[in-house]
């Protein structure tokens, strides 16, 4: 019988030799995690009003409207908790406008308060930029230019690099599963007839 240590040298062996770990995590598609509730033109693009929701609690997501498929003016969204987590303004299926970010309901102390204010210009992060700590102080207010910061007034430059970059990787995966889920239950919808 092997021992626990042999079994562990040689599947530490049979990987170095074969590479068979996936060094990404694998990640479902997005729009796979969410379904929606709304209308379809006969072309086979959103429109109109929309609901998303979690396919795990089904608990409601996003609200907001889509024009040929895109999402435009406001949209909300919601954490699985059911606290309001982002509000955001589209134009043509871009970010466009002022943006608003909240701390989730999994930090249950300052849930659904202000964590971020922040603005894009056609799905460029640009504008002025105030990021809130939990007790509603500021923790750093900046300006940014085609996603650079150029200029901090409260804090330091690089606070505000690592909060521009990390709205925006927020930001992409929330717009991203936006986009996605009513084009993934149309291409459904069409397999299906």
């Amino acid at each position: 019988m092997l021992s626990f240590r042999k079994i562990i040298t040689l599947l530490v062996l049979f990987i170095s030799l074969y590479g068979c770990v996936p060094l990404e995590p694998i990640q479902k598609p997005r729009g796979t995690q969410h379904f929606g509730n709304g209308m379809y033109s006969p072309e086979g693009f959103a429109i109109g009003n929309w609901e998303l929701f979690a396919k795990a609690n089904k608990s409601i997501f996003a609200k907001g409207k889509y024009i040929n498929g895109l999402p435009d003016g406001l949209w909300t969204l919601w954490d699985t908790g059911g606290t309001k987590n982002a509000e955001f303004l589209f134009a043509n299926g871009k970010l466009h406008g002022e943006y608003r970010l909240f701390y989730s309901s999994f930090t249950p102390e300052v849930s659904g308060k202000l964590k971020t204010i922040g603005s894009a210009y056609e799905g460029i992060l640009e504008g002025t930029f105030k990021r809130y700590n939990p007790d509603g102080s500021t923790l750093v207010e900046y300006t940014a230019k085609s996603e650079s910061v150029v200029n901090v007034s409260t804090g330091d430059r690089y606070t505000a690099t690592k909060q521009l970059s990390a709205d925006r990787r927020y930001i992409d995966l929330l717009v991203e599963t936006i986009i996605a889920v009513p084009q993934r239950q149309s291409e459904n919808k069409k397999a299906n007839k």
